[in-house]
């Protein structure tokens, strides 16, 4: 966790699962990333309670652009969303939500994918677009986990 970095003491409530996954709390930023303009952020993950968290486009702990896929309703076969917003000067911008094309399961392993390309942004769930957008406020940014 040497290169991450956040606000206060951001690292006390990550912690590591039993297979190895982390478990992130409070937003933490990869610092080799946040000068970045164009790359492709893919990881796995899953959610164990109510979302997971990660940004993009970062430029530091105040202007970033956040997603999350949220359960928006419970049970055996959950609906799950893509919420996504934008941080600016410390102050969250409106929320987008889109629900997923593909069924779910409270178990599911997600791969997700997003593809920063000057002011487009991709966000690939399963194999699958889920959402396209352009937005100009951040020109370069890297990665982070919440």
């Amino acid at each position: 966790l040497g290169e991450w970095a956040g606000n206060g003491d951001w690292s006390r409530g990550w912690s590591y699962d039993p297979a190895g996954f982390i478990r992130p709390r409070k937003l933490a930023l990869y610092t080799p990333t946040l000068a970045l303009e164009d790359y492709r952020l893919e990881f796995l993950g899953a959610i164990e309670r109510k979302a997971l968290s990660w940004v993009f486009r970062a430029a530091d702990v105040n202007n970033y652009y956040a997603a999350r896929l949220e359960v928006t309703r419970g049970g055996p076969l959950p609906k799950v969303e893509l919420v996504r917003w934008a941080v600016i000067n410390g102050r969250s911008g409106p929320k987008k939500s889109i629900a997923l094309p593909m069924q779910t399961r409270m178990d599911t392993i997600y791969r997700v994918r997003v593809d920063v390309s000057g002011n487009d942004f991709v966000t690939t769930v399963q194999g699958q677009v889920v959402d396209v957008f352009s937005d100009d406020r951040l020109p370069r940014g890297g990665v982070g986990f919440f």
